[in-house]
């Protein structure tokens, strides 16, 4: 049971040291401004700029643009004021900065109107290969009902014929009797 609670606290402790190392963290950079602004020392002045400068590059990296840009924005004043020299360090994140939301977002619009061409193109080809199966099964169709009609015409043909010829054969028979019966009569006459 104390080892339990041990764990807890232990757990406790780490968790509430681990929150408070970022936090420490954070505020240290948030308050390089105020390090800046506060230093009398120029080589503390450009090693503040510094820690800022790869702070700015560290949200960029992680993808935090709006929040490089604010930061940029609070720290570049306190920067132009205190050390003239160094206004220049943020130039080329600045400019880096400046150009990727417009890239990613274009990327993103571009990827977007391929995505709606794409879906369009597939949309038509669908569309196409419906027509054409309705054709097709309209083309079958009018040739089931042609061999339906052809196969009723076939019927009635051998129809016809088998009645013709069990007429003749009919008639045939009469004409076999009627000269038997002829036979027999000039036989028994």
């Amino acid at each position: 049971m104390k080892r339990i609670f041990s764990f807890i606290a232990v757990a406790g402790i780490i968790a509430a040291t681990s929150c408070s190392s970022a936090e420490k963290a954070e505020r240290n950079e948030e308050n390089l401004a105020d390090k800046i602004e506060n230093s009398t020392n120029p080589d503390s002045t450009r090693s503040y700029v510094e820690q800022a400068k790869v702070y700015v590059q560290k949200l960029v990296s992680e993808g935090k643009f709006d929040e490089a840009r604010e930061y940029l924005d609070k720290i570049q004043p306190v920067i132009e004021s205190k050390a003239p020299s160094l206004k220049g360090t943020f130039e080329s994140v600045k400019e880096a900065l400046s150009k990727v939301p417009g890239a990613v977002g274009d990327a993103a619009d571009d990827l977007k109107d391929k995505a709606e061409d794409k879906a369009g193109e597939l949309k038509d080809q669908a569309a196409d290969k419906a027509d054409d199966i309705k054709d097709k099964a309209g083309e079958l169709k009018d040739k089931a009902a042609d061999k339906v009609d052809q196969g009723k015409e076939a019927l009635e043909n051998a129809k016809d014929r088998a009645s013709e010829k069990i007429d003749k054969a009919k008639e045939q028979t009469r004409e076999k009797a009627d000269e038997a019966k002829e036979k027999l009569k000039n036989v028994f006459n």
